[in-house]
């Protein structure tokens, strides 16, 4: 299932540059569906097609809503709605390098949430590949340093409300049906969306045909896929590992930035992918090897 977690963190990389695209003025875009000649729509109006488009998919292959997995799913949709509103905020506000930073902090607050409320601590190679994650993300994201105005503190809500996510799904995964929950989450993030898109005043739907490619790609696989896969990975993985395999996210979307934009890292943003797939691996691959020794000691 970690390498699923890794399949996941690779859609969402390639989400990057379509959202982007899709709610603002692209020059060129490589592979984007024609994104760059489409008139931009509201951000949560786009949020909004997403989710429902991940509601719609999910129904249609068999997703049910039991009132046992209402609760629980409901306030992890909500926490996922202000994880991306507070996300889109931000974005309005500062660079995107420092939201993509600020966001990854997401690392270090699952181990402290799970200390603190599941009174359980971290593995040790879980929290040193935590830090290591997040010096990472700081060379990757952010080349010049950060500032701490009103954008980058609307995105600490967005790692928090990403680290409630991650955390949330831990405690109740080994109990639900991973596309029943996530059907729940998407409902609940959509109308939300759809919603602040009324507020706003632009909820008009768009008439780009590349719009919807992008709405539909990253409804169905950013969200419903990979939502369901993340919730039956953390059936089995703590939630703090979770948190680190999923940085590599940052490192996808670097490389399809890359390829699509033509965005470049720079030497200290290689540098930084380099320290995220070290993270991963030491919260990954030491713990591993260290269950496969303890395995394999006399009884």
């Amino acid at each position: 299932m970690e390498l699923a977690l890794i399949g996941v963190t690779a859609v969402w990389g390639l989400t990057f540059p379509l959202v982007k695209c899709s709610v603002e003025r692209c020059e060129r875009v490589r592979g984007g569906f024609g994104l760059e000649s489409a008139a931009p729509v509201d951000p949560f109006l786009f949020l909004a097609l997403r989710f429902a488009i991940a509601a719609i998919a999910l129904a249609a292959i068999g997703a049910r809503l039991p009132r046992s997995m209402i609760k629980p799913a409901l306030w992890l949709g909500v926490a996922l709605f202000a994880g991306y509103a507070t996300q889109t905020l931000g974005l309005q506000r500062t660079s995107a390098s420092n939201v993509a930073f600020i966001t990854g902090l997401y690392v270090l607050m699952v181990p402290l949430m799970t200390a603190v409320v599941a009174r359980r601590r971290p593995a040790a190679t879980t929290v040193i590949g935590a830090i290591v994650a997040t010096i990472g993300l700081f060379l990757m994201a952010s080349p010049t340093g950060l500032g701490l105005g009103a954008g980058e503190i609307l995105v600490l809500g967005t790692a928090a409300s990403f680290a409630v996510h991650i955390f949330g799904t831990g405690l109740v995964a080994e109990r639900v049906s991973p596309m029943d929950f996530v059907l729940v989450q998407s409902i609940v993030a959509a109308a939300a969306s759809l919603a602040a898109a009324f507020i706003g005043g632009d909820a008009a739907l768009p008439r780009d045909g590349s719009i919807w490619a992008a709405a539909i790609l990253t409804g169905v696989l950013a969200s419903a896929v990979a939502f369901a896969l993340q919730t039956r990975a953390q059936k089995r993985i703590p939630a703090s590992r979770t948190a680190v395999i999923l940085t590599a996210e940052s490192v996808f979307g670097g490389l399809f930035g890359f390829l699509m934009l033509s965005e470049r890292l720079g030497p200290r943003g290689y540098a930084g992918a380099v320290l995220i797939t070290a993270g991963i691996l030491i919260a990954e691959a030491l713990v591993r090897d260290r269950g496969a020794t303890a395995s394999a000691a006399p009884q």
